[in-house]
C-alpha cells in the first residue's frame, strides 16, 4: 500500500506520530498502529467479536473502555492518561451528584475554561439518575456561575477540585 506525502503531512500534525526522513521507517509504525486501533475498537464496540478468550464487559467498566478508548483516539493519549482522566471524571460525577466542583477544561473552541458546577438538580430536572454509564461523549453540569445547564466533551476534560 502506498501513501501520498500528504498523508504523512497530516499525521505529523495531528501529533499522532513524528515525521521520519524515511517513508519505509513511517509506514513500518503505520500498520501497527492502525491494527492497533482496528483492534481496541472492536474490542470496545463489539465485544462479543473479540472478547471470546475473556469475560465479557458490561455497564460500568464496559463504559469505562470505550470513554477512555475515545479519549485516546480523539487526543492521542496514552492508555494510563486516559485511564486517569475516566477515573477523575467518575471521581467529578460522584462528587457532583452531592455538591459543587471546580471544573477545568477546553471549550470546542479551543478556549480555557473554569466553571462551578453540580448535578444536585439533574434527578429533579431530567428524571433519571445521572451516571458514568449514561455519558455517551459529554458530560452534563449546571453552571453555578451562568445559572444554566453546560456541557463539557469527555475529551476536553483537564481536572477538577471540590468546592466546600
Amino acid at each position: 500500500m502506498h501513501y501520498s506525502k500528504d498523508y504523512f503531512t497530516l499525521l505529523a500534525e495531528k501529533g499522532r506520530m513524528i515525521d521520519y526522513k524515511s517513508s519505509d521507517h513511517l509506514l513500518f509504525i503505520i500498520r501497527p498502529f492502525t491494527s492497533m486501533v482496528r483492534t481496541k475498537f472492536e474490542q470496545c464496540f463489539n465485544p462479543e467479536r473479540t472478547m471470546k478468550k475473556r469475560k465479557k464487559l458490561s455497564g460500568k467498566p464496559l463504559m469505562k473502555e470505550r470513554l477512555k478508548f475515545r479519549i485516546m483516539l480523539e487526543k492521542g493519549y496514552t492508555e494510563i492518561c486516559a485511564q486517569w482522566m475516566v477515573e477523575r471524571l467518575e471521581q467529578l460525577i460522584e462528587h457532583m451528584l452531592h455538591g459543587h466542583a471546580a471544573i477545568a477544561y477546553k471549550k470546542q473552541n479551543g478556549e480555557f475554561r473554569l466553571a462551578m458546577g453540580t448535578l444536585i438538580y439533574y434527578e429533579r430536572t431530567f428524571g433519571k439518575t445521572m451516571s458514568i454509564e449514561n455519558i455517551k461523549g459529554a458530560i452534563v453540569y449546571w453552571d453555578v456561575d451562568a445559572q444554566g445547564w453546560r456541557s463539557l466533551q469527555v475529551e476536553n476534560f483537564l481536572e477538577w477540585r471540590p468546592i466546600v
